[in-house]
């Protein structure tokens, strides 16, 4: 795949399909959110018909409740290793996946997991959640279960601009974050050319996705995405830069402990690197770290939501006004306050 096919691949491909690329090339998982349940049916569409017509990753939905049981969750991101088996998997409510005496042979976790409404989930599930996402694994009574490669974790959430309720080393586990804009809104991003998902809709102008909208992605299309952002370099400003919003980001007065992590930094340098192998450059600028920078935090950021939580309480701010300040602070405003703060190479 020379730089010229790897330039139309990227301007064909929706935010949606970026964003799920971007996580198969680093190895990690994403989280999609939208603003409605109305929404949130047309990109679980979306999702599946990328999954299978670009990526050939047979899916396994999983309509997460309160009252589901690990049995349930196990059995529902299994899929039969037959190549003929496309549909997707949805939300099982057998058990002979997980307890079944045929063995594990039989059975395999499906390479994309779409998990819908994570968070209505229990502790207990999200937990699991997070032990497949860590070792690729799930341990069964008969034995392991092992994730295929690709593996890919996909949380679908309907946000209205909150933080994702879900337990904070799960959130911290997701590589990044992506909020799918309505559609009247793809057609105002249009303008914008600057990056692949520059915006939360996509910037390309392209017809509705349909199934066979694009040829599926070559086999070896993916490890040479992932040798050309290993093979990215970084300068020494870019380094600073990236550190320098990092410490901003942790230091700024409307976020409390947690959140900006190392790991969190390793991914917004992952993450910058696999932007520009997108873009064909084997160098990394500024602008895409003023992208990346959304994409890894805004789902860990932890927000003060209180008043006794804010820093310049302990020296002598006035109340009524730092409540002010707490009940309009937002993920998105803190993130620009810290670009705006620290001065680009």
């Amino acid at each position: 795949m020379d730089g010229s096919n790897l330039a139309t691949l990227v301007r064909q491909l929706s935010d949606v399909s970026l964003a799920l690329l971007l996580s198969l090339i680093a190895r990690g998982h994403c989280i999609l959110t939208t603003s409605t349940p109305e929404e949130a049916d047309a990109l679980a569409d979306e999702v599946v018909s990328i999954a299978t017509d670009i990526f050939a990753l047979p899916p396994a939905i999983v309509q997460c409740t309160a009252d589901m049981t690990l049995e349930t969750f196990v059995s529902a991101l299994l899929t039969s290793p037959s190549p003929a088996r496309t549909p997707p998997i949805s939300h099982l409510g057998q058990q002979d996946c997980y307890f079944s005496t045929a063995g594990p042979s039989h059975s395999h976790i499906a390479p994309l997991v779409l998990l819908r409404d994570l968070d209505a989930a229990s502790e207990t599930v999200q937990a699991q959640v997070l032990e497949l996402m860590r070792s690729r694994a799930i341990q069964t009574r008969r034995g392991p279960l092992h994730a295929p490669e690709p593996f890919l974790v996909v949380a679908q959430l309907v946000q209205a601009g909150a933080r994702p309720t879900l337990l904070a080393p799960l959130l911290e586990q997701f590589f990044l974050s992506h909020p799918k804009a309505p559609a009247a809104d793809d057609a105002a991003s249009t303008a914008s050319q600057h990056s692949v998902i520059h915006r939360p809709a996509s910037a390309v102008p392209r017809p509705p996705h349909a199934p066979n909208a694009h040829a599926p992605l070559p086999p070896a299309a993916l490890t040479h995405l992932r040798a050309l952002a290993d093979a990215v370099t970084m300068s020494g400003e870019l380094q600073r830069y990236v550190h320098d919003i990092a410490v901003h980001l942790r230091l700024h007065r409307g976020v409390r402990g947690g959140g900006v992590s190392a790991r969190a930094t390793r991914d917004f340098k992952t993450l910058v690197r696999g932007l520009a192998a997108l873009h064909g450059l084997d160098f990394v600028t500024p602008a895409l770290v003023q992208l990346a920078v959304f994409k890894v935090y805004a789902h860990r950021i932890r927000l003060v939501r209180r008043v006794e939580e804010e820093r310049s309480v302990l020296w002598g701010s006035d109340e009524r006004v730092v409540g002010e300040f707490v009940k309009d602070v937002e993920v998105e405003g803190v993130i620009e306050d810290v670009l705006a703060a620290v001065r680009a190479p």
